[in-house]
């Protein structure tokens, strides 16, 4: 064999600059062909090999655990002064069976209105029995305004009418002036869902952390406690936005706790919060706290088409309040959709929730006290630093102390570079060499499993068929991330044998990555500083050890980094995966593959973040077979994904395509029924077609079908089909308007007109105005809109089916102004319900039927 070949399969044993490299002592070469030595040989690398699966191994089941553990559940029947799941989910059941879907403008979101004021008046009479030292108020008020926000990416305004919100104030009589803890949960849902998890489980929950206080004598509340119980987040935020502006309470509140669910089978995970103090109390108060700084960058990227009503509370956004977001984040397949079920929610969920949040209470309470004499700590503005430790202690450290120690990582990896120098350990270049293998090996790692992903969809033309068999998403992606890892020490052999350059390479990234994720505010560097100090503690071993003791050194060392980047970073594939069916369509045909593409470059990322530097060992252990282990990890990748596609489509009943079905009517200037027409859309990559019958007679669709529910409109892709004219109990000419009622000078002065109108609706519900032409400003919001077409959403309760409004006109307006209106019904029709049930059984749809008109003034 020539020396080439041999230094290609087994990797050089000296540096290329002719210094001492650290090499591996069980693959030197050896110095006869006896069958002694190959034995020493393979034993030595399954033994390595045996650390890092064994690792790696303990890790996935640890982590899993952590995220799938939740305590015993308590029954209906458990001690008053106990939190119980079982009482919680009473009113869960309620709200979500009894009275089932909870739009804005129905009917049942005031009999969900109803029930929650009488669950909060029992409270109250509660308090009378037991609590003499406690004053409990029930108060509920109705909210109008408008706010300009950014959603789904798109600016726009967002105007309601006569919203309803609950609010309880539970308040020790020594400290009736105290700014208040308040917890807030919305009751209203979306179409056609019973929103169990989402959210009445967490007015549930509320309700009975309320209770437990009432009822124990021996919780002594240090300020006041408060819940928002509200009924318009599902239209954007609206009901906290109107608490905020409009309500006598807002201003006695100190602190907030908001809670949500993208699922119903928990954990619940803090993901966002501001003030440094807030997250501090969570972590004292929490018994099984969940949350990472990764979920608070990944959010506020504005990358998920989600938000919360933290964003209303919050002095960070449209708020004055510190606080935090809680969310049950898993089995987002029954995310808005008809599986949002009381049976959906995994048991202990609640329970885990109901004692998280109320320790956080307390907790709350007692650093609220605490304020009104010594302040806020000067650390706190900035938020913090946090991750938690397998859901039993939350870790933590204000992000002006991380800006510190995060970039204090690159000087101590420059450090040790250098002094490797002086000491002819390990030359420069080499571990330059070793950061571009790191480099290159986290592209590849993201490139693979995407470019693997993407051939596939090319080639069967079925995108993300693995949505619902998470395994097989697992199996599909992740062989081929690990695959792009080694690839670069494939193709540059002296990489892999050198192994302390490759470590000290690594880690120079990792704390180039850090100090720059730092400086721009993100909190996700402290993974890149972790990793980068394990990088340099690992090599703190005697040069002499076997490449066995070394490595064993090595994962010691890397534990850090591991329990603090594992949960979360293995947590987000499986709440990516679900939340694809609600993450937009994009358009084909390489919207197509976007889902595909996504998902691989997120398991590659994620493996290479998991593994850090181990990586490099693992390339190091392989490389005499390296290209036989990136074969049968990609034929892995690929067995997997050819299995996946076998399969018709990757929808099941219970993990359904969401279908967004609209009866939508185009009327005339005199307010007739020019067109009727079904609209079918979805809400991720896999045509709508999918679900219709083959032999289905489309006709052309119009850009304006899905208006509104603006913006999400824009996310969707559908089809257009003939339909039968409305139902004469669901609109009559006449009954949709806008009428001009007054013209006057506007009061800001110059050559503006206003424009007095008057919008009529068949009944209250949901839509959106588009309004073009030389307009300088209207009622819906005291700001004007970042946009050139100002478009605003609208929701509104009892009395919202006639609104007042005004637009400020300039120069000669006359037959300029023009505006479009949609305006969405509520009522499943007979026509709705003989179309839905067409569909198949592994479809969750959600119905509506829609007006649209066009008015010139």
């Amino acid at each position: 064999m020539s020396d080439l070949r041999k230094r290609a399969l087994f990797g050089s044993n000296k540096a290329s600059e002719g210094t001492q490299a650290w090499v591996d002592t069980n693959l030197e070469k050896p110095k006869g062909k006896g069958s002694h030595e190959r034995e020493k040989q393979t034993k030595g690398v399954l033994q390595q090999l045996s650390i890092i699966g064994l690792t790696f191994t303990l890790l996935c089941a640890v982590v899993y655990r952590a995220i799938l553990w939740v305590p015993t559940p308590q029954g209906p029947d458990a001690p008053p002064q106990s939190f119980s799941e079982g009482r919680a989910l009473q009113t869960t059941a309620y709200l979500s069976e009894t009275i089932g879907p909870r739009i804005v403008g129905s009917p049942q979101i005031e009999q969900t209105a109803q029930y929650v004021e009488r669950q909060a008046l029992l409270l109250q009479k509660l308090a009378q029995q037991t609590r003499p030292d406690l004053v409990v108020e029930v108060d509920r008020e109705q909210t109008t305004g408008a706010v300009n926000m950014v959603f789904a990416g798109t600016h726009m305004t967002n105007a309601y009418n006569n919203l309803t919100n609950i609010i309880v104030s539970i308040a020790p009589k020594s400290a009736l002036n105290s700014k208040a803890v308040m917890i807030n949960a919305h009751f209203d849902s979306v179409f056609e869902s019973p929103g169990a998890s989402d959210c009445a489980a967490c007015v549930g929950t509320a309700l009975e952390i309320a209770r437990v206080i009432v009822a124990s004598p021996d919780i002594q509340l240090a300020v006041p406690l408060m819940l928002l119980l509200n009924g318009g987040e599902e239209t954007v935020l609206t009901a906290a936005h109107g608490f905020m502006k409009t309500s006598k309470w807002a201003s006695s509140v100190g602190a907030f706790i908001n809670l949500e669910s993208t699922g119903p089978a928990g954990p619940d995970v803090l993901f966002q919060h501001t003030g440094s103090w807030t997250l501090e109390a969570y972590a004292r108060g929490a018994k099984y706290p969940h949350g990472s700084a990764f979920g608070q960058d990944l959010f506020e990227s504005r990358i998920l088409s989600m938000d919360t009503d933290f964003r209303m509370f919050s002095s960070d956004y449209h708020g004055s309040l510190p606080g935090i977001d809680i969310a049950q984040v898993l089995d987002g397949a029954a995310y808005h959709s008809h599986h949002d079920t009381v049976e959906r929610i995994r048991k202990g969920t609640i329970q885990m929730l109901g004692e998280n949040v109320l320790g956080a209470v307390i907790e709350f309470a007692k650093s609220l006290k605490e304020q009104e004499t010594k302040g806020l700590p000067e650390w706190d503005a900035d938020g913090s630093v946090y991750f938690d430790f397998l859901g039993s202690k939350m870790m933590r450290y204000p992000l002006r102390f991380g800006k510190l120690v995060h970039a204090l990582a690159l000087p101590a990896v420059v450090l040790a570079i250098v002094l490797l120098r002086a000491l002819k350990a390990q030359p420069i270049l080499a571990t330059l060499r070793g950061a571009v293998v790191r480099n290159a090996g986290v592209m590849c790692a993201a490139a693979l499993p995407a470019a693997l992903g993407a051939a596939r969809v090319v080639i069967t033309g079925k995108p993300m068929i693995w949505f619902g068999r998470f395994s097989l998403a697992h199996v599909a992606n992740g062989p081929a991330a690990l695959a792009g890892l080694l690839l670069p020490f494939a193709l540059l052999p002296q990489a892999a044998s050198n192994i302390e350059a490759a470590v000290l390479g690594a880690s120079l990234v990792h704390a180039t990555l850090a100090a720059v994720l730092t400086r721009n505010g993100l909190r996700s560097g402290f993974a890149f500083a972790m990793w980068a100090f394990a990088g340099i503690a690992s090599l703190l071993v005697p040069r002499k050890a076997s490449t066995t003791q070394k490595l064993a050194w090595a994962v010691i060392t890397a534990l850090p980094p591991l329990i603090g980047v594992a949960p979360s970073l293995m947590t987000m594939p499986l709440f990516v995966l679900e939340h694809l069916s609600t993450a937009g369509a994009g358009k084909p045909p390489l919207g197509d593959l976007t889902a595909d593409v996504v998902m691989g470059v997120l398991f590659g990322l994620v493996a290479a973040l998991v593994m850090g530097h181990l990586a490099a060992w693992l390339a190091h252990i392989v490389r005499p077979f390296i290209w036989r282990v990136i074969l049968g990890l990609l034929l892995v990748s690929a067995a997997a994904a050819a299995y996946a596609s076998s399969a018709e489509h990757a929808y099941s009943d219970a993990f359904p395509k969401r279908i967004m079905l609209q009866h939508l009517h185009l009327l005339g200037p005199d307010g007739a029924i020019q067109e009727s027409r079904w609209t079918v859309a979805t809400l991720d990559v896999v045509p709508v077609e999918t679900a219709l019958p083959k032999d289905t007679a489309y006709i052309d669709t119009y850009d304006r079908d899905w208006q509104a529910l603006f913006p999400v409109g824009k996310m969707m892709r559908g089809v257009a089909l003939p339909a039968p004219p409305p139902d004469s109990s669901i609109y009559r000419p006449g009954q949709l308007n806008i009428s001009l009622t007054g013209v006057e000078p506007s009061p800001l002065g110059g050559k503006a007109t206003r424009l007095s109108l008057l919008m009529q609706l068949p009944s209250p519900g949901w839509g959106s105005l588009n309004v073009t032409g030389p307009v300088v400003g209207w009622s819906f919001a005291e700001e004007n809109p970042e946009t050139q077409e100002r478009i605003t959403r609208f929701c509104g309760n009892e009395g919202s089916d006639s609104w007042p409004f005004w637009l400020d006109a300039e120069g000669q307006w006359e037959g300029k102004v023009r505006i479009e209106l949609s305006a969405i019904g509520y009522k499943n029709t007979t026509a709705l319900h003989d179309f839905k049930c067409q569909l198949p059984s592994w479809t969750t749809v959600s119905t509506m039927t829609t007006l649209q008109a066009s008015f010139e003034f």
